[in-house]
């Protein structure tokens, strides 16, 4: 399936999303000076509407992934997703568990280490490395979704997809007010995800039911009247701010208001990399400046923090992506017998 620059630059919107908050609600108790930057990422919860944008890009990329005879399509779709997520992931975790652990006086367990191996650690009763590794955990359930729909040749019906969204999003309310906070959130991503897909029919010109039409277009509405509500209300919660601004973002971005440069559809490319390793960096960044103990550097403006992070992690990710990613990748491809 052929690259997309505009959601490409989307998921790079996401990630940046994502680095802004880690980094400045990281470094805004070491270097205060520019403070509103990690207050309006804190209020908009820009970290978790980054979340939400990837994943109703995965919601409209990932079932298009899965072509073909069922048996082939499956096995080769398991492959290119290990190839895929695997390899930078495994190199993540030791650096993760050094900067993010180790470095800040947490006991590294041989067995807690191979948990994290496995990506699914959470549910083997274990701690993330790094605490953004729970968005891997709901991507991999997408995909075991993906792959039973496919299987029995639901993925691409709209109906289906109708029903998923509305039915995992009923759960959300059920699950929270039974005290099943992760079971909740889990269903409220599926339906999210789910509802990429169905918007992704939309965009290609699929004649849609009507219930299907007004399900696509009231989401975003619905979840910024609940942001306004809940912004008298209950101000604590901020949840629905992120949500409305993730898949307003992501709307948007499909449609009406595509960002078409060149640099930022690259840096989309290197976007799960940067998104993965950026808290390598900035970590290690708050730890050497706290080591050497220099007051000067607690006066310099947190948004100089952010850019400096922000470079460095785009060249790590720059470096990873072409040294591990697309090697992968292409290893990937090979393997599971389907051509670029």
């Amino acid at each position: 399936m052929p690259r997309q620059p505009h959601v490409d630059a989307l998921r790079a919107l996401a990630a940046l999303l994502v680095v802004w908050t880690h980094v400045t609600e990281a470094f805004v108790t070491f270097s205060p000076r520019g403070a509103w930057l990690a207050e309006v990422a804190h209020y908009a919860d820009f970290g978790r509407a980054g979340v939400v944008t990837f994943f109703a890009i995965s919601g409209y990329v990932i079932p298009w992934s899965l072509k073909g005879e069922r048996s082939a399509g499956a096995r080769a779709f398991l492959i290119r997703r290990f190839f895929r997520l695997y390899p930078a992931y495994w190199l993540s975790v030791p650096l993760g568990a050094i900067t993010s652990w180790w470095m800040w006086g947490k006991p590294v367990t041989a067995a807690l280490f191979l948990a994290n191996l496995t990506m699914v650690q959470e549910a083997l009763g274990f701690a993330s490395f790094q605490g953004l590794y729970w968005t891997l955990q709901i991507e991999l359930v997408f995909y075991a979704a993906c792959l039973v729909l496919f299987w029995f040749g639901r993925l691409r019906s709209a109906s289906t997809l109708r029903a998923l969204i509305a039915g995992l999003a009923l759960v959300f309310p059920v699950a929270v007010t039974h005290g099943w906070p992760d079971t909740a959130f889990l269903c409220l991503h599926l339906s999210i995800m789910f509802w990429g897909a169905l918007w992704r029919h939309w965009l290609e010109g699929e004649r849609l039911a009507r219930w299907d039409q007004w399900l696509l277009w009231s989401v975003v509405p619905a979840w910024l009247a609940a942001a306004g509500v809940l912004a008298v209300a209950r101000p604590e919660l901020r949840f629905p701010v992120a949500y409305a601004l993730g898949l307003g973002l992501f709307a948007l971005g499909t449609t009406v208001m595509p960002v078409r440069v060149r640099a930022m559809a690259w840096l989309g490319e290197i976007s799960y990399s940067l998104y993965l390793f950026h808290p390598v960096v900035f970590y290690t960044m708050l730890w050497l400046l706290q080591a050497v103990g220099w007051p000067w550097l607690r006066e310099v403006h947190l948004g100089m923090y952010l850019v400096a992070a922000g470079v460095l992690s785009v060249g790590l990710a720059a470096g990873v992506f072409y040294g591990v990613e697309r090697p992968a990748m292409a290893l990937g491809k090979r393997w599971s017998g389907k051509g670029a």
